[in-house]
């Protein structure tokens, strides 16, 4: 990777040069190595600065943050339509302190959920860097793997801030509001578009329908066990346990090769 144009230059204008070429086509990977930048720092900067719709950037605060741990354990254990009041109440903030760091409930589904995945994305884009990086044609395995790996280990963690936030986004992921799932899909875009664009490059035979169809019931699997995991539990009368990610990633390796190459 070249070196930064200017490593030390406003990180607003660097993010919105960046998006200005992901706009013009390139995936959000090509435009991070074309400015010098890692997708990983990529994401800590927007983070860092909380970059909203209009390009506007407002810095993080220690009271945005106490009030997103607040909503996120309050929304993961009494569900979305947790009020501001009890939010306001569990941070030690007014609901006017609320309203002045998000300008919705929406939006702050959005800050607390892409804040979530940014650890996750990342770990997930070095994988597939790794499997990806000057091979015209992937090994599936490897895709595959910087898929799941990521998610399983946190659906294992025994962090007890990734348990409330895994919590969190399943309610999301699973309410069928649209604007909701608009927030989802907005968090998980780039990825989806990543992946989309590997697997076409390992199974290059296929049409865009038949690799939009494999993905989806690909990734149907991987929704399956981790925004449902007791589901397993309960299919299989407790005969099947999620005890390791890798155990996990063997048992269904030959299986998400299978669906996509069907």
């Amino acid at each position: 990777m070249n070196k930064p144009e200017k490593y030390t230059a406003d990180k607003g204008e660097i993010l919105r040069q960046i998006k200005t070429l992901a706009e013009k086509g390139m995936t959000v990977a090509e435009a991070c190595e074309k400015k010098g930048l890692t997708q990983p720092t990529y994401y800590r900067w927007r983070r860092e600065l909380n970059i909203e719709n209009n390009d506007e950037a407002r810095p993080a605060s220690k009271a945005a943050e106490d009030i997103m741990d607040a909503a996120m354990e309050l929304f993961a254990e009494n569900g979305l339509n947790t009020s501001l009041r009890e939010i306001s109440r569990k941070a030690e903030v007014s609901v006017g302190t609320i309203n002045y760091h998000f300008k919705s409930t929406n939006d702050l589904f959005y800050h607390i959920a892409e804040r979530g995945v940014i650890s996750f994305r990342g770990e997930r884009y070095r994988l597939l860097k790794s499997a990806t990086n000057r091979v015209a044609k992937p090994k599936l395995v490897d895709i595959i793997n910087a898929f799941y790996m990521p998610a399983l280990e946190g659906l294992l963690s025994k962090d007890k801030k990734i348990i409330i936030f895994n919590k969190f986004l399943r309610r999301l992921i699973q309410n069928t509001d649209y604007q909701i799932q608009a927030i989802v899909h907005r968090c998980f875009q780039e990825s989806h578009n990543e992946f989309l664009d590997a697997f076409s490059k390992a199974l290059p035979k296929l049409s865009e329908t038949e690799l939009y169809w494999r993905y989806i019931a690909f990734t149907g699997v991987y929704f399956s066990i981790t925004q449902n995991p007791v589901r397993v539990d309960m299919i299989t009368n407790g005969k099947l346990k999620l005890k390791t990610a890798e155990k996990a990633m063997q048992e269904l390796m030959p299986i998400l090769i299978a669906i996509m190459k069907a």
